[in-house]
């Protein structure tokens, strides 16, 4: 059985890294990955050492990220991608095609599959947030031509079968992203701090944040976060945000504290020493997903500020702010409090166990999907 996946940037290869796992185990299994995006420029943490340390064979390297930041970057780098990634399937001939989430390289896969009619696997499919960001249209989108959907939770299975399809395409496995909370070996809060060379950051926060939708707005509302971080004394350790549109107005901001004794900033880390830093972390901030949908498999507090995740489901760890400019600070006491704290230790994530990959592995081993290419049922059929 030949596989072929693709992965764009740290984020999506790390929630998908422990099915590649399963993948290079087994002998009957020959796995491919494409790699794009961040992966391979050093502006976004050039992370393809990390994939190649894992033992993962590349098919390809594809080249697309346009170092401009307009709105038509994304488009032409979907262009890039389906060209490029055609070539490599039709070099690589899979069986199965697989991509994770809402992102360019999910959609340039969701077209080659559709048109060279190879089963195309979705990721992450069917979930959904209300802030109106492209990745939510594109996640749609890409569900309506993916031969079969591996989801999350039963919200995400039924909005799949709301917008017509079968019940029969859907697995429900869990979320893929937890695993590695299981799977990682511990380090100590001390021996992280240690890797990175910190003193003083014995209680700090992670700050994950990503462009949102809307641009009005935008720089105020991430400039609050670090003022607030930094009037309250908060050690805080920075993720550097992805490649989305206006990712540049972000950065500007992290430059202004690049210096400031409160504030690390990183661009990618090694995945056992990045999920021990989230472990001992006092709480997370920002808007990223991972924040609504992973952090309490810790758990941990998270602080959700604005619209990126908004009418996503997550758990009582998660302390939403909608307006930075009212309740903010209010809700960085708060998660930071060891009352807080310890009235969320108990919480369950409602998005999986941390058995999500095998699950996902041994539906993949066993089933035909070839069988399901092009040939949907019409949605006004009884």
């Amino acid at each position: 059985m030949k596989i072929l996946s693709i992965t764009g940037n740290r984020a999506d290869y790390d929630l998908m890294s422990y099915l590649y796992r399963y993948f290079n185990r087994d002998p009957e299994i020959d796995f491919g990955l494409v790699v794009t995006g961040g992966h391979l420029t050093d502006a976004y943490g050039s992370s393809l050492g990390d994939i190649q340390k894992d033992g993962n064979r590349i098919v390809a390297e594809i080249e697309d990220i346009l170092h401009s930041d307009h709105r038509s970057s994304r488009a032409k780098a979907t262009g890039i991608l389906i060209q490029s990634l055609t070539d490599a399937v039709r070099n690589f001939r899979p069986d199965v095609l697989i991509a994770a989430g809402d992102r360019e390289d999910v959609m340039a896969m969701a077209v080659v599959s559709l048109y060279m009619q190879i089963p195309f696997l979705h990721f992450f499919a069917g979930d959904q947030e209300d802030s109106g960001h492209v990745d939510n249209l594109v996640r749609h989108a890409a569900s309506k031509i993916a031969t079969a959907h591996f989801v999350s939770c039963e919200e995400h299975k039924n909005r799949l079968l709301a917008i017509g399809e079968e019940d029969c395409r859907v697995y429900n496995i869990g979320s893929v992203a937890l695993d590695k909370f299981r799977e990682e070996p511990l380090l100590s809060s001390g021996e992280v701090l240690q890797a990175l060379g910190l003193r003083g950051f014995e209680n700090y926060a992670l700050l994950i944040y990503h462009p949102p939708a809307e641009i009005a707005g935008e720089n105020e509302e991430i400039e609050a976060i670090l003022r607030v971080l930094a009037e309250k004394g908060i050690p805080t350790i920075v993720n550097y945000p992805n490649t989305d549109f206006n990712n540049h107005a972000i950065l500007e901001k992290y430059a202004l504290y690049q210096n400031h004794p409160n504030f690390f900033f990183y661009r990618n880390l090694d995945r056992n020493l990045f999920i021990n830093l989230y472990r001992h972390a006092l709480f997370q901030i920002g808007n990223s997903s991972a924040g609504v949908l992973e952090a309490a498999s810790i758990p941990i507090p998270v602080v959700n500020v604005g619209s990126r995740q908004k009418g996503r489901g997550n758990t009582e760890n998660v302390i939403v702010v909608e307006d930075y400019r009212r309740g903010l600070s209010e809700a960085v006491e708060r998660a930071a409090g060891a009352e807080y704290r310890a009235s969320i230790k108990g919480v369950k994530n409602i998005f999986g166990d941390g058995f999500s990959s095998r699950k996902a592995y041994e539906i993949i081993k066993s089933t035909d999907f070839s069988k399901q290419i092009l040939k949907k049922h019409d949605p006004l059929d009884k």
